[in-house]
Order: C-alpha cells, then sequence, then structure tokens
C-alpha cells in the first residue's frame, strides 16, 4: 500500500481504497500514515502542475491487471480525459529551463 500523508492534500482524488475494509493490516501504520484522508487512500487523481495536467494512478502493479477490462477502462478513461485538457495548458505557470531542473514539490 502506498501512503500519500501530506503528498497531495490539495488534489481530490477520484477513486480511493477503503482502509478500513483491509483485513490483517497493522493499524499504527496505518494511522500513522494516514495522513488528511483518514481510511480512504487515493487510487487515481489529477491536478495541474507548471501551466499543464497530471493524471495519476495507483493500480496496476500486477501484469494481469492489464488484462481486465474494468482496468483497461479505467486507463483509458484517464487518458482521455488528459489529451482533452491539450489545449488549456498554461506555459507561462513553467519554471523547468531544462531538463535537469529540480522539481519543485513546494509549488
Amino acid at each position: 500500500m502506498l501512503f500519500f500523508k501530506g503528498i497531495i492534500r490539495r488534489h481530490p482524488p477520484l477513486l480511493a481504497h477503503d482502509a478500513s475494509s483491509l483485513q490483517d493490516v497493522n493499524d499504527t501504520i496505518l494511522k500513522k500514515n494516514q495522513g488528511s484522508y483518514g481510511n480512504f487512500y487515493p487510487a487515481a487523481w489529477y491536478q495541474q502542475f507548471d501551466g499543464g495536467f497530471v493524471w495519476f494512478t495507483s493500480l496496476g502493479h500486477r501484469k494481469s491487471d492489464y488484462t481486465d477490462p474494468v482496468f483497461i477502462n479505467h486507463l483509458y478513461q484517464g487518458l482521455h480525459w488528459l489529451v482533452g485538457q491539450t489545449g488549456q495548458r498554461n506555459a507561462s505557470k513553467a519554471y523547468a529551463i531544462s531538463p535537469n531542473t529540480p522539481v519543485d514539490y513546494q509549488r
């Protein structure tokens, strides 16, 4: 399980795992890392970053996921949304001057 404590507080999840439904989980680790989402851990979300758009999914860790029609539709819908945002980019918000510019996660 990935923990998102403090990473994406400003970005509403589109899909979340209900951690309270997990069995045999170390509650101490869950409570320590739950952050602002409580029992609901983000599984898919989007955000604007550097004048562009980003869509994330934490799903798809197993090879078999890529033959599941529901997962393939999840990918398709995320990419469909992302491609639809292309004309709305705002390059004036970008700060990188080269591929080696460090990412400023505090922005």
